[in-house]
């Protein structure tokens, strides 16, 4: 079964930043710990922060927004929005098993736009979704591919320390540095921004188990390729 939401309330969102804040800082303050090394080059971090900073006037169910990350053609006749957070297993089996057939027989090919929103269980599930947005736009989805295909090697770590220090190691990899991360993931209005956006999504789209899929504006739970085909070879048939 997906796993069901637990909506953060604003008077929450607030401690949520401060102990991810808090955290951070601890983290990257500590002196002589040794960091895995970047393999690829690293990220404008101007743009970076421009990219998490956006916040935007949500629009109809199934709509695409400004904030959102968007992988495939804007032209395409069908759009999928996928809610997921990146601490739940259902949606890192998804993206492992289904989500590759889904991008090859269909958004490569120009008729499926796909949209990735995340949903905040948890402390971990905001950091993880703030680190992804750090890595810009075009880094975006390669950060996402990354954290649910480790995900067992940060979000099962017993405290919020030993998991900062494993996303980090994954930061490094995907092409950011340090002080990039840091400046990201240590602004309190931007991860209250990003909450109360999802806040906003979840309710407007009836959003409470991940992960979740609008089709075309239309809700639908987790479900396998055939599943997926079958509903948007109809959707390709009617605009046909």
């Amino acid at each position: 079964m997906a796993r069901t939401a637990r909506t953060m309330t604003y008077a929450i969102v607030g401690g949520v930043a401060v102990a991810l804040v808090a955290a951070v800082g601890f983290y990257f303050s500590r002196p002589g710990e040794q960091q895995a090394q970047s393999t690829t080059d690293t990220i404008d971090t101007a743009s970076a922060a421009a990219a998490t900073d956006r916040i935007a006037n949500l629009g109809e169910t199934g709509e695409v927004e400004p904030d959102d990350m968007v992988m495939g053609s804007a032209d395409a006749p069908v759009t999928i929005i996928e809610y997921a957070s990146l601490t739940c297993p259902h949606c890192a089996r998804f993206h492992e098993d289904v989500f590759p057939q889904l991008r090859e027989a269909y958004i490569d090919s120009g008729q499926v736009r796909f949209v990735f929103r995340e949903v905040y269980f948890d402390q971990l599930g905001l950091f993880s979704g703030a680190l992804a947005r750090c890595a810009g736009e075009d880094r975006y989805f390669g950060m996402i591919d990354l954290l649910l295909g480790q995900q067992g090697q940060w979000a099962r770590q017993p405290n919020i320390r030993d998991a900062l220090l494993e996303m980090t190691k994954l930061g490094l990899v995907a092409g950011m540095d340090e002080d990039t991360m840091q400046a990201c993931l240590t602004d309190e209005e931007v991860l209250a921004g990003m909450t109360r956006t999802y806040q906003r999504h979840a309710e407007r789209d009836g959003i409470n188990s991940t992960p979740s899929f609008i089709i075309d504006g239309e809700l639908h739970g987790n479900m396998s390729f055939e599943d997926f085909s079958r509903i948007i070879d109809a959707a390709l048939d009617e605009q046909s």
